[in-house]
């Protein structure tokens, strides 16, 4: 909660881990007014008194006290293990559809929308393909994690949302295509009268001095 300042936005954040809590206020106490919270009941014990932040970050694997510490320690051990496995199968040099996709966006402009679709990330990707994810806007969706109708909901609210945006940039377009046309002919027509105000003072000029 330290060097708060009222033109900063209001993050908050709720782990079961203190580790997780401390790294997350280091990380980004400088930029963000961060507020951690540690159960469920002190984060909604908050929202309650009628605080509200600009942006709440929950973690999804929230376990009692002891607990938490066991299952964060195997999971790193787990997490070793598929480390090893990527990089076994040197998994970073083949990660093509982030590839695939940054060329559609350059190439193409799409305005439809696109998923990075996959089962693997999670546990093999480094954090540099999430951050090229991002970089381009793209959603990731989770193979096996949904259920086919989840998945359908989700993929139509991304098409919807495309779709929105696509409109946006051509009514941008159009109206930028407008001005330019209004600007040309308001050009022509101000040379037009400029030219036969100059014309004509011209004229006096020359009664005067000639």
């Amino acid at each position: 909660m330290a060097n708060l300042r009222k033109d900063r936005l209001k993050v908050w954040f709720i782990d079961d881990l203190e580790e997780q809590l401390k790294k997350f206020e280091n990380m980004h106490k400088n930029d963000f007014n961060v507020r951690c919270f540690s159960s469920r009941d002190d984060l909604l014990r908050v929202l309650d008194d009628g605080e509200r932040p600009d942006a709440l970050l929950c973690d999804i694997y929230l376990y009692p006290p002891g607990e938490a510490e066991q299952f964060e320690e195997e999971f790193r051990q787990k997490r070793r293990i598929l480390e090893d496995l990527a990089k076994k199968w040197d998994a970073h040099a083949h990660e093509e559809g982030i590839d695939i996709i940054d060329t559609i966006k350059r190439k193409y402009n799409p305005s439809f929308a696109m998923f990075a679709y996959t089962a693997k990330a999670p546990y093999l990707m480094a954090s540099e393909g999430f951050e090229r994810l991002m970089d381009l806007n793209v959603r990731v969706l989770l193979k096996d994690r949904i259920g086919q109708e989840a998945e359908r909901t989700v993929i139509e609210e991304g098409v919807e949302r495309a779709r929105t945006e696509r409109g946006w940039r051509r009514i941008v377009a159009k109206y930028l295509k407008l001005s330019i046309v209004i600007s040309a002919m308001f050009g022509v027509i101000m040379e037009s009268i400029l030219g036969r105000v100059f014309n004509g003072l011209g004229g006096v000029f020359n009664g005067i001095f000639f």
